[in-house]
């Protein structure tokens, strides 16, 4: 039985939930008109917040559409751990013939406070008070029930409910099943296809608890008293395959939510959801799709080959990582924060400078525990292990140059280096640039640089999420400070990186996301700065792609590519090392010291971060700094540690 205390908890992410959809539904992401009379009060979530309620409503209602529209008969639907959900309402006016019986089952206190809604409005309110007040007794019904009553919960159905166990039945879990035990959640599977001889489920499970995102995920509903109790033995789609099947339910599909959001939306539908707010947090939109998947299972089986027929055949799943690693390195931590405004934020940037490292910029905790942007700049002495924050540089007009993120900073010479772009928030991007150069007395200098734009040509835009390199050491011998357009991409790219290779006069560009987020970059590009010209010189193979990761010239023949999302909507926990000659890629597994797996594997996210490499005898020192990001609406998780990992002298 399910405890008072765990109750409440469990009617509390009802209440969020609520909040949520109602707040994607204000913001036009759909359409339901019913869902405020049940939220105790609006509240604007964020646009990552209201993207992933926009998925989670559009893929559940829009499978059971298909149910619906399948069937040649009338059909039964029964929403287990339905809260203050609005499906029937937002179903009946289009299927008014179609549904006979529509039950939504949830606990006592909940099914309570769902009949006070439905009985309170007067005719002043038409949306609710005509479907429910002539409808109410007759197609649908409030069932309160403890899901873990099973036998309790069939007699409510077939005897206080009256459902037809002969005629095609659909049960939706949407976030129910996984608050079961196993036993539990197993036993009332198990039930349905023995009774219901036409019947389906939808379900809506998190799933990958053991990488950095999953366990954030899991940890979160622990602490708010609703934990993940199937999540351990049911982590991946595979195994939720195999978990009903073995249950008697004959045919089982599993889609992730990037997979919906992606391979089924139309084009004009992604645009649509692109344009409604601004949005620049596509590693933790691509992570939460990743962690959640709808898992459909049917007695018959042409439900499913209509719904593959709208979703279609799902080519990749969610998966644990396996251990397809060639070899690897030893990382440890090499400094823990002690202070909030010092290493823990996100898009920040990092510079070597001898053998300390300058950090600019990028959004985290500040001093007074706000996460904001933070304009302070810090300086790292790896030797003495103390960072320190330079906040002693001339501000111009009345504002802080470093207050900025997803940024660039490029070492030019003598200990110079070029910040350019970034962005305070979505809506603001920059292209001001600023040459800095840290004193002898641990000051900041900024200088304005007064870039003029050449002769019939334009200032280009501004922008964040670049990618930038120096040519050559042109600063404090130019004449001029000039913008020179040069030729465009194949393709257009954020989120990528770029090095430049002095003996042939070229520059590289790997990885990244084209068309905001739609796809991938797989190929390796290069720009002449001697013919002006782009080539595409390969693919990779294996394939690596990744974006939001860091990049390290490696001699003129390697690149070696840090964490960052992989082509799965994964967070990538390696390092990888790529030929420029073949395009061939050795993937490096980071493993960790004994005493610091936990605290660092619990806490450290590879994504949003920045890296340096800084040579050491014959191999090379990597130090991760940063990372991290508002993991949906579970918190927000800022890497607390640089990572160190000693890199042995690397050949392919």
């Amino acid at each position: 039985m399910m405890t008072s205390e765990k109750c409440c908890s469990v009617a509390r992410t009802n209440d969020t939930s609520t909040i949520s959809k109602v707040s994607a539904a204000r913001k036009k992401y759909f359409d339901d008109p019913f869902a405020v009379y049940f939220c105790k009060h609006i509240e604007k979530r964020t646009a990552l917040i209201n993207r992933g309620y926009y998925i989670r409503v559009h893929a559940v209602y829009k499978a059971v559409r298909v149910f619906i529209e399948t069937s040649n008969f009338p059909v039964q639907i029964v929403n287990l751990g339905a809260g203050f959900d609005t499906l029937f309402f937002r179903l009946r006016k289009k299927y008014k013939e179609k549904i006979t019986r529509f039950l939504d089952v949830d606990l006592p206190s909940v099914v309570k406070q769902k009949y006070a809604v439905l009985n309170k409005y007067d005719s002043k309110r038409r949306k609710v008070q005509q479907l429910v007040v002539v409808l109410f007794r007759k197609v649908y019904a409030l069932v309160a029930c403890d899901l873990r009553n099973n036998d309790e919960l069939i007699a409510l159905l077939l005897t206080g409910c009256r459902l037809c166990s002969m005629i095609p039945t659909l049960f939706i879990a949407e976030c129910v099943l996984n608050y079961l035990n196993v036993n539990e959640s197993n036993r009332l599977l198990e039930m349905f296809p023995v009774i219901f001889s036409k019947c389906s489920i939808i379900s809506y499970e998190q799933v990958l608890p053991r990488d950095t995102f999953g366990r954030f995920m899991c940890e979160h509903f622990t602490s708010v008293g609703s934990p993940l109790l199937s999540i351990d033995q049911y982590p991946d789609a595979s195994s939720e395959i195999d978990r009903l099947n073995s249950l008697g339910w004959e045919n089982v599909t599993v889609y992730s939510l990037s997979w919906i959001y992606y391979s089924s939306l139309s084009e004009q539908e992604r645009k649509r959801i692109a344009e409604l707010e601004e949005f620049d947090e596509y590693e933790m939109w691509h992570l939460k799709c990743s962690h959640y998947v709808i898992v459909v299972g049917s007695t018959v089986s042409f439900f499913l080959h209509k719904l593959k027929s709208v979703f279609g055949e799902p080519s990749c799943m969610p998966a644990e990582v396996g251990q397809g690693f060639r070899m690897q390195v030893k990382a440890h931590v090499a400094y823990v924060a002690k202070q909030a405004d010092e290493i823990k934020r996100v898009g920040l940037r990092c510079i070597p400078m001898g053998e300390n490292v300058i950090l600019i910029g990028g959004w985290g905790a500040s001093a007074s525990g706000k996460h904001k942007r933070l304009a302070s700049v810090c300086y790292w002495n790896v030797r003495e292990d103390v960072v320190s924050i330079v906040t002693n540089f001339d501000q111009s007009d009345g504002r802080d140059p470093a207050e900025r993120m997803f940024h660039s900073v490029t070492a030019v010479e003598d200990g110079q280096f070029v910040v350019f772009g970034g962005r305070t928030n979505p809506y603001n991007p920059m292209m001001d640039s600023w040459l800095c150069e840290i004193t002898e007395t641990k000051m900041l200098k900024m200088e304005l640089l007064k870039i003029e734009q050449s002769k019939f040509r334009q200032i280009p835009r501004a922008r964040y999420r670049h990618a930038a390199c120096c040519i050559d050491d042109y600063f404090g011998r130019c004449v001029f400070q000039e913008w020179k357009q040069v030729a465009n991409m194949p393709v257009t790219l954020h989120s990528h990186r770029c090095a430049y290779i002095a003996s042939n006069g070229t520059v590289i560009v790997v990885g990244g996301l084209q068309s905001l987020d739609e796809h991938f970059s797989s190929a390796l590009y290069l720009f002449s700065t001697v013919s002006n010209c782009w080539t595409m010189k390969w693919r990779w193979s294996p394939s690596v792609d990744r974006y939001s990761f860091t990049a390290h010239l490696i001699g003129e023949e390697m690149l070696l590519l840090v964490g960052g999302v992989n082509r799965d909507h994964g967070e990538c926990h390696d390092v990888a090392l790529v030929s420029l000659n073949d395009g061939k890629a050795i993937c490096l597994a980071m493993e960790l010291e004994v005493k610091m797996e936990r605290v660092v594997a619990d806490g450290f996210m590879f994504v949003n971060h920045d890296s340096v490499l800084i040579q050491n005898g014959d191999g090379h020192i990597l130090y991760i700094v940063g990372g991290g990001g508002n993991c949906f609406s579970f918190g927000t998780l800022l890497n607390q540690h640089i990572l160190r990992i000693d890199l042995p002298m690397l050949s392919f």
